[in-house]
């Protein structure tokens, strides 16, 4: 495939490469953003401008840079316009530098956390709407400082409420695909829970922490739908108002669920994005609590139940 750079990231010869490669930038092919990482920084600049926009072609196993001119139906020059490959910067020494290769990983392999680097503002997790002081430093919320602690995690996972509304399910050895593999595959069977997912688990978790204030006002929350049922589910046990925003493209039989749990839905924006970016800022303006679907520190224990449920059912951890 071909990505061609917007007319903001441009460069100019093969001769200066290197030095032009000492950023990143985003690119824009058909309405979806990929970043290119480049050496030197994570954070996208400005490239030096030029009348020829650069151009990168990609396949699973390599990328070449070009200096070319802009989309058009002239085939594009990969003889004369070459600046960069793949392989001409494995040897550029930096730690930014990523090739395809670089994220394939033998089978049964885990790529490694990176636990050095300065964490982003933007990866702090705060609530939503938060203007507390405290909260605003680069650690973020200040009412979870569990969450640096070695057993922190561990602690809220295994005292998070979950059970007022979620079941222990079983895990059930998938007899003609474990035969097929050579291998024992497990399954844990969420789909038994009441809204046929584990979502319920950090949904209710997440709601039955909030203070009798924060409940009484009421929460909101965005979803295409799992999270959004268990929302639901957990508002009616807990008595609270739900306000679940849902992209309008979502299928009737899931609207229609959640609005059979108690959830009022508000059908908002043609992606999840949009209804998130409605979701939180009603949250912001009427004073709800939003309730995250995977990053709040409540949710993560509460779904982080499983693990603990298997790690008692398997004989052999």
């Amino acid at each position: 495939m071909a990505l061609h750079l917007p007319a903001s990231c441009q460069g100019a010869s093969s001769n200066s490469a290197h030095s032009q490669f000492s950023t990143s930038f985003s690119v824009n092919v058909r309405n979806t953003v990929l970043s290119c990482a480049l050496p030197r920084t994570r954070q996208p600049a400005p490239c030096s401008s030029s009348s020829h926009p650069w151009v990168v072609q990609a396949n699973t196993k390599s990328w070449q840079v070009y200096a070319a001119a802009p989309v058009s139906s002239q085939p594009l020059d990969t003889t004369s316009s070459l600046l960069a490959t793949s392989s001409s910067l494995n040897s550029y020494e930096d730690p930014y530098t990523f090739v395809p290769e670089d994220y394939e990983l033998p089978a049964g392999v885990l790529s490694s956390v990176d636990r050095t680097s300065p964490p982003a503002p933007e990866d702090a997790y705060r609530c939503i709407g938060c203007t507390r002081p405290e909260c605003q430093g680069e650690r973020g919320c200040a009412a979870t400082p569990w969450r640096f602690t070695q057993e922190g995690y561990l602690r809220e996972i295994l005292t998070a409420r979950v059970y007022d509304v979620a079941v222990q399910t079983p895990l059930e050895r998938a007899d003609k695909l474990s035969d097929v593999l050579g291998n024992n595959l497990l399954l844990k069977r969420e789909d038994l829970q009441p809204v046929f997912s584990f979502k319920l688990r950090g949904a209710f978790n997440k709601m039955a922490k909030l203070p009798k204030e924060a409940l009484q006002r009421g929460v909101i929350t965005s979803s295409a739908g799992n999270h959004a049922q268990g929302v639901a589910l957990a508002a009616s046990k807990l008595g609270c108002t739900a306000i679940i925003c849902m992209p309008v493209n979502t299928p009737d039989i899931k609207v229609a669920n959640v609005r059979r749990l108690g959830g009022l839905v508000e059908l908002v924006g043609e992606s999840y994005q949009e209804a998130q970016a409605y979701a939180q800022a009603r949250a912001v303006r009427d004073g709800l609590t939003f309730v995250a679907p995977y990053d709040d520190p409540y949710t993560i224990a509460g779904q982080g139940t499983i693990g603990d449920e298997i790690l008692r059912q398997i004989a052999d951890p």
